[in-house]
């Protein structure tokens, strides 16, 4: 048997670089090779913590709109608030994800590996659990694959598995177009409906389920079996469309947590920056102003590095006009419509003892 570990990364930010760096680090001091494959031309330093790195300069990203696609949502607490971002999953670098772990299965043969250890590069494993990952091979008594799933939806995760090569390449439905993965998920669903990368996994291989040790989580996480390990540490904007390198400027709902739930508040909003990927500073100010009232009512926040997120409360009437934008050397205008409030799907929700007046996070939300 011989092993490898197979990192998909696509690091177009620092924080990117730095976790990377720092979970690479990890994987080499308990003894792994690692091959790297990548749709952007790494830096001269990142190639140095591999021994293989594959790059194609091709970053493939879905065109084809798709007749449905599931719902994302991600959230932060901190300081009494909630901040809530929900949009379409639409996923559209997981064409790349789809390609690139099939074609660097084919070069890991080619290269005489049989066993291949995949790894979201995000991930921290804690130094005192990698034992845990070179027993996972030992576990599969027969088995060809071992995966973890999430109980509540029969997804598999993609934080961490261990596979056998050859059997991956006859199990898995070859995607090398945009055209292979629109055929195999109408085959699999009966129409053209978008399969986020860990469903579309768990559907095209579980005609060969008999060849795997699934674990199914029971908290949703691979943390179950490594619970000093960190995982998710860096925010695609891939994950949600309206963040740009880790960071949102938007226009949200405001609501008040009560004992009986959300109550959202039909006369108030909340313009809100929001950087999941400090200490980056991509981004660092929001501009927001009323049309019909005028520059006059413009407002600036300034995100400073480190902050999680800042907001501003307002009033506002049905019929005004808004525009959202990120000042960085590029403008990005999030939101520009009438009668926002019933249209955007972001809220802020507030506890009992939280104020409504200007609010900031230290920490990332």
């Amino acid at each position: 048997m011989k092993e490898i570990f197979l990192i998909d990364a696509y690091l177009n930010t620092e924080k990117s670089k730095i976790v990377f760096r720092e979970s690479m680090t990890r994987v080499r001091e308990a003894g792994f090779k690692i091959c790297l494959i990548t749709n952007l031309r790494p830096d001269a330093d990142i190639l140095s913590f591999v021994d293989y790195c594959f790059f194609d300069e091709e970053n493939r990203i879905f065109s084809t709109e798709f007749e449905e696609y599931p719902h994302i949502m991600i959230t932060g607490r901190r300081n009494g608030v909630t901040l809530i971002s929900e949009s379409d999953h639409k996923q559209k670098h997981s064409l790349s994800v789809h390609v690139n772990l099939y074609r660097g299965m084919e070069i890991l043969k080619s290269l005489g590996y049989t066993h291949f250890y995949r790894m979201e590069y995000d991930g921290l494993i804690d130094q005192n659990e990698y034992q845990k990952v070179k027993d996972l091979p030992n576990r599969l008594e027969g088995k060809r694959a071992l995966f973890y799933r999430d109980k509540k939806n029969m997804h598999i995760f993609y934080h961490l598995w261990f596979a056998e090569i050859e059997w991956m390449l006859e199990a898995m439905t070859p995607i090398r177009t945009e055209e292979d993965f629109v055929n195999r998920v109408t085959e699999l669903t009966g129409k053209k409906k978008f399969l986020p990368a860990e469903e579309y996994l768990s559907l095209d291989l579980a005609h060969r389920y008999d060849d795997v040790l699934l674990l199914d989580t029971v908290d949703n996480s691979t943390n179950f079996e490594f619970p000093l390990s960190k995982w998710n540490n860096v925010i695609s904007d891939h994950t949600n469309e309206k963040f740009k390198k880790g960071f949102y400027g938007g226009i949200f709902r405001v609501g008040r947590e009560t004992e009986h739930g959300v109550h959202i508040r039909g006369d108030k909003g909340a313009v809100v920056a929001w950087n999941l990927n400090s200490p980056d500073k991509n981004w660092t100010e929001v501009i927001f102003y009323n049309k019909e009232g005028g520059i006059d009512n413009m407002l600036k926040l300034e995100l400073e590095q480190g902050e999680g997120w800042k907001a501003q409360f307002f009033e506002f009437t049905e019929d005004c006009e808004v525009e959202v934008r990120l000042s960085n050397g590029e403008n990005y205008a999030f939101l520009l419509c009438k009668n926002f409030l019933k249209k955007t799907r972001d809220t802020i929700h507030l506890n009992e003892d939280s104020s409504d007046q200007p609010g900031s996070s230290t920490d990332p939300a």
